[in-house]
């Protein structure tokens, strides 16, 4: 992850203009722009860690500028099952334009399939948006608490919910591929799956692409991952796969995913 402060987050962005209106370039990690917003937003912030065992944290907010995405950026929402109204808040981002919901299950310490969840899944399908979710402890531990069953039923009580098991659902790929062979709102990206110089990468074969290849979606955590941004990509051309599966997976299968991204 990348902890942007202030300036540090205008800086990941396309360019930023300054008080003299002028406009720098930024590194163009994140597709967005910030400007001058006219009156500085000043106040106390308190975020809820969910990670490293932190206390809540708060800090003082004077802020003079505007941050916008542009149209290659498309958030999505988090929410925790244990906020007083989860579907609300849900609803209220995919209102706002996300294109659907972020769970962790790890970092986050609850599970999707965690009953509080499910107005927040409602409210998913509701606006033909989808879930990513990192399933169980990887990369720490290889223990998902069954992840492949947990989605499966997931699916099953929420018949219009697409979801997307990221790193390629491993270390259940197998049993992931089995289900997404027979369920069309089940996807997975590839993020390290595939990638020469990946540590996750895993022997997946062209035979194993081709069991669902219309259910796999090309992902990335670059700049974060310790190889060039085309590592998996490049992966999954060494398979020999022809260039219309190729295609589907870099582009044509996550258009299914939501309209937002048609």
């Amino acid at each position: 992850a990348v902890f942007a402060v202030c300036a540090g987050f205008q800086i990941l962005g396309q360019s930023f203009t300054g008080s003299d209106g002028k406009q720098m370039p930024g590194l163009g990690l994140v597709d967005c722009t910030t400007r001058p917003k006219g009156e500085r937003q000043i106040g106390e912030l308190v975020v809820e860690p969910t990670a490293l065992d932190l206390p809540l944290l708060t800090g003082f907010e004077n802020h003079g500028g505007i941050t916008e995405l542009g149209p290659g950026a498309v958030p999505l929402a988090a929410v925790h099952p244990g906020d007083p109204d989860p579907g609300g808040d849900v609803r209220a981002a995919l209102r706002a334009g996300c294109a659907g919901l972020k769970v962790h299950e790890d970092v986050q310490r609850f599970e999707l399939d965690d009953p509080r969840l499910s107005g927040a899944l409602a409210a998913v399908a509701e606006y033909e948006g989808f879930v990513l979710v990192h399933a169980g402890h990887i990369p720490w531990s290889d223990d998902t608490n069954d992840g492949p069953a947990r989605m499966a039923r997931l699916l099953e009580r929420h018949p219009a919910l697409r979801i997307v098991v990221a790193h390629f659902g491993m270390p259940d790929w197998a049993r992931y591929l089995d289900l997404a062979g027979r369920e069309p709102r089940l996807f997975l990206d590839t993020t390290m799956a595939f990638a020469a110089e990946s540590p996750m990468r895993r022997d997946i074969t062209r035979a194993d692409v081709l069991r669902a290849p219309a259910q796999i979606v090309l992902g990335t955590d670059w700049p974060n991952i310790p190889y060039p941004y085309d590592g998996d990509l490049r992966g999954l051309r060494a398979l020999d796969l022809d260039e219309a599966t190729l295609h589907a997976i870099a582009s044509e299968n996550a258009r299914r995913l939501t309209p937002a991204f048609r």
